[in-house]
Formats: structure tokens, sequence, C-alpha cells
């Protein structure tokens, strides 16, 4: 039976220095039925209080605004993916530039979104795409188990047969 991730078990960080715009993340998630999310104002604070895999970190560029020496969002990136390298970054920035843009990509980002009116939107998107592609890992994942069982079921019945060869060689005489 094929069990689809919802909105709601989607895990979700949000690491965003600005308290107003980390409020509006957090209304745009609950809008959209997104409820297992914590919100932080530094990487540094993540990475001392999140100790479990999340499914989804939504990243601002700027993380300085609260400390000055405070990581940026590529240095947080960089950590996030040796600790819990199967997250998906949203990488959410104010930052219009297509070189910060790119950086963060290859860095591991997932996906760029400038923050402006269209944000919202393209975060839902992204949202969307990223539940979808952690299903789709969920059914391979499954596939694989349900391969890996068929083939000793397989293995075990051979050897079965070969077992009673052995034991009956006269059931299997022909003619």
């Amino acid at each position: 039976m094929k069990t689809e991730l919802t909105n709601q078990e989607v895990s979700i960080a949000i690491v965003e220095d600005n308290s107003i715009y980390a409020k509006v993340i957090e209304k745009e998630l609950f809008n959209r039925k997104f409820i297992n999310f914590k919100t932080y104002s530094t990487g540094e604070e993540f990475f001392e209080k999140q100790n479990e895999p999340i499914d989804v970190l939504i990243l601002d560029y700027h993380l300085d605004s609260v400390n000055p020496n405070a990581m940026d969002g590529l240095e947080v990136i960089k950590k996030l993916k040796t600790i819990f390298p199967e997250t998906y970054v949203i990488m959410l920035s104010a930052d219009d530039n297509i070189n910060v843009a790119v950086v963060a990509l290859r860095h591991g980002a997932h996906e760029y979104i400038v923050k402006s009116e269209t944000a919202s939107t393209r975060m839902e998107m992204a949202l969307n795409a990223v539940r979808n592609a952690i299903n789709q890992t969920r059914d391979l994942k499954d596939s694989k188990k349900v391969n890996a069982v068929m083939l000793v079921v397989y293995v075990l019945v051979i050897l079965a047969v070969y077992a009673l060869s052995l034991l009956y060689p006269s059931l299997f005489k022909m003619g």
C-alpha cells in the first residue's frame, strides 16, 4: 500500500534572522497546512537545538542582523550537508544576485528564492516538489525492499527444490 507524505508530515526548519519575515514564513507554511516546523534566528542556534534529521531547511542567506559574526547561509549549508545530507535546502534571500544563487546551488541548495512578491508562490511550489521527491525516494526504497525479499524467496525456493532433489531423487526422474 502506497502512502503519500502529507504537508503535516514534512518536517521543516526555518533559519531566518529577521523575526518579522520569519513570522511571515511561518504564517505561509501554516496556511498551506505545513505544521511541523521550528524557527531559528541563526545557523548556530539551529545546529545547537536541531539534533534530528529534517526534510527541509528554509534558509536565509544573510544571517548577521542578530549576531554580526553569525554563520552565513553558505556556511550553514556546508555544515548541514555533513550532518543531515538528505535535507532539502530552500535558500530564501533578499539578495537578487545570480552569482550568489549559483554558489548556493553548487553548495547543495535545491532552490534559490529571492524575497519578493512571488516568493510565497515559489516557496509553495518548491515545498510541493520536495514533498514529491521525498515520496518518490520512499517509493524507491520500498521497491528495493520488495525486490530484496523476492530475491530471498526465489533463492529459498531454488534451495528447497535442490534439497528435495537430493533427498528424494525419484521425485525428479523423468519418464
